[in-house]
């Protein structure tokens, strides 16, 4: 597995077609679900599908789901323990990769 990412642009943001609480935007030349916040040309970490994220950035982003043993409600983020990034339907649109603002690399130190 690769954990391939790429720093880009959205672009052409627009409204999801079947939800409240989502958007649709392009990046690279993919088709990515995002949410309302996002912005057009706001900069953000790209992961193509069929890639893998790495143990360390998925769980300094809290991207991995689990059970909270105490609760037993679901917890965390949208992989699963593989951390692999496949092209998925949200409420019947497609994305093709994930993508993550930069905040995501703070964990790393650099500005």
């Amino acid at each position: 597995m690769a954990y391939t990412a790429v720093i880009s642009k959205l672009e052409n943001v627009r409204k999801h077609s079947n939800a409240d609480r989502l958007n649709v935007a392009t990046c690279l030349g993919y088709q990515v679900i995002v949410g309302l916040e996002a912005k057009e040309g706001e900069v953000v970490v790209l992961f193509p599908d069929d890639g893998q994220i790495s143990e360390v950035f998925a769980k300094a982003n809290d991207l991995v789901g689990y059970t909270d043993p105490e609760t037993g409600e679901r917890k965390g983020g949208y992989f699963d323990a593989s951390r692999r990034v496949r092209a998925q339907k949200f409420r019947g649109e497609k994305s093709e990769a994930f993508v993550i603002g930069l905040h995501s690399l703070a964990f790393t130190g650099y500005d």
